[in-house]
């Protein structure tokens, strides 16, 4: 280490300073020509690749900015990898874009949804504690005392509800405003599963491991009794009315997509193949 001897006279003692470095991330960003701050003072760097630069910060810099001419500028925690020696790929937003990260916050263990209060103001997020709740800016706010594995939350906005769906077969209904539970009914089922709307008065219920999909009433919270599927279903989608309303199904392990009419009776099948997990109904 490289060492500077200063010495003050007034006060009869000596001090070293270390001039070196005391922190060196890797960094790979677009556009390559950002400039990297902290507290508003510039960092410098070396090139590793032509793609990679080794950027030096004070010790103990925990955020960074971002900047470069014609993009949209960005500060950000520097995650713990980046801090053991791994590669930060970060990618700016152009000016005028319409998406650009404003938040970013850990939430509990192995998230799988999110759905937004009617507000935006706060978020419910589904994960293996439970059915958690958060600030858009990250503060956890006040438990909703729903422990145990979440596999999936939607908002459900014509009736002004957020729908919650956990292991042990219980389906949640939440107030969309304040996001606190109104109620809460059984759907059938156990396991993983995942919640479609398949028409504008009908939510599907799809379980993972049961292979069944159940037909849940938005204004009344009936369950149908649940139909029987050929295979792993992981997602739903309405159909538009202009083309005879009915949903379709993903089957997981066959790569098959499964066609019903609006009446819920099977109409078809095609296959795609792969592992289909997410569908979604464009136009027609």
């Amino acid at each position: 280490m490289t060492r500077i001897l200063v010495l003050f006279f007034s006060l009869g003692c000596v001090s070293f300073l270390s001039a070196d470095p005391s922190l060196v991330i890797r960094l790979r960003i677009f556009p390559q020509t950002a400039k990297v701050f902290v507290e508003g003072t510039p960092a410098p760097s070396t090139p590793e690749s032509s793609t990679i630069r080794d950027v030096s910060l004070p010790n103990g810099t925990s955020r960074v900015s971002f900047t470069a001419s014609g993009w949209r500028p960005l500060s950000a925690k520097i995650p713990a990898q980046v801090l053991s020696g791994a590669v930060w790929s970060l990618k700016l937003e152009p000016l005028g874009s319409f998406l650009g990260q404003t938040a970013e916050f850990r939430v509990g263990t192995k998230p799988r949804a999110l759905a937004f209060s009617s507000d935006s103001s706060e978020l419910a997020v589904a994960t293996s504690d439970g059915l958690l709740v958060y600030s858009v800016s990250g503060q956890a706010l006040p438990s909703l005392n729903q422990v145990g594995f979440f596999s999936d939350v939607t908002e459900v906005p014509s009736i002004h509800e957020v729908w919650a769906l956990k292991d042990d077969g219980s389906l949640f209904f939440l107030d969309a405003a304040t996001l606190k539970v109104k109620s809460k009914t059984s759907w059938g089922g156990t396991g993983n599963g995942s919640l479609a709307l398949i028409d504008p008065s009908h939510m599907a219920v799809l379980s993972w491991d049961q292979e069944s999909l159940a037909s849940v009433s938005l204004s009344t919270h009936q369950v149908a009794q649940p139909q029987d599927l050929a295979d792993m279903t992981t997602s739903a989608a309405a159909l538009p009315a202009s083309s005879g309303g009915g949903w379709a199904v993903s089957e997981f392990q066959q790569g098959n997509i499964d066609w019903f009419d609006a009446q819920g009776h099977p109409a078809g099948s095609t296959r795609i193949g792969g592992s289909p997990r997410a569908l979604a109904a464009a136009g027609t």
